[in-house]
């Protein structure tokens, strides 16, 4: 990263970073930028440097302001690095997926290739129709489908019948999770 990106992410952050992580990502900020200085930009160092920064201002930040900070950070890197950058951060989204998931797929998260297609198998188990969707909407369908059950069964001594699997050949496969409740 640049001395003046730098200086630009931190007008950025300064009204908007937690006082909890300000230390730590001012740490990954100086970071990036001295591994640049002594390494060069295409750095794979670089690379990770930066994903690590990107994933302190994702846990720290709002949606739409880590949307702005990330156009900051990546605003000045070459090719080979933003390509990097985006591999980290498509296995680090991966695994997350993976981790979120493991609990309804059990040892089938194992059978899918990309995080995408790990939230719609963990979707298409909850009852809902969906054949493909592009990352970011389909942890956005899985994430509403999972707050929308869980609002509803608050006080259930049970786990929802939404999050419980359903063999492939019993009668409620497929249903509507209403109808398995």
């Amino acid at each position: 990263m640049k001395q003046a990106t730098r200086d630009t992410l931190e007008r950025f952050l300064h009204p908007r970073m937690s006082t909890e992580h300000a230390p730590e990502i001012r740490d990954a900020i100086e970071t990036c930028v001295s591994t640049r200085g002594s390494e060069g930009k295409d750095s794979p160092e670089l690379a990770l440097r930066t994903t690590t920064l990107l994933g302190l201002l994702e846990d720290d930040l709002t949606p739409d302001e880590y949307e702005r900070a990330k156009k900051i950070v990546l605003g000045d890197q070459s090719i080979a690095q933003d390509a990097a950058i985006r591999a980290c951060l498509g296995m680090r989204d991966y695994r997350r997926a993976v981790e979120e998931l493991r609990p309804l797929l059990g040892n089938d998260v194992l059978n899918y290739g990309t995080s995408a297609g790990l939230y719609c198998a963990g979707l298409r188990i909850m009852g809902v129709a969906v054949d493909e969707a592009p990352f970011d909407a389909a942890r956005a369908m899985f994430s509403n489908v999972c707050q929308q059950k869980n609002a509803q069964s608050l006080g259930m001594d049970r786990a929802p019948a939404l999050l419980q699997p359903v063999e492939e050949d019993s009668p409620l496969h497929g249903a509507t999770p209403r109808r398995r409740s």
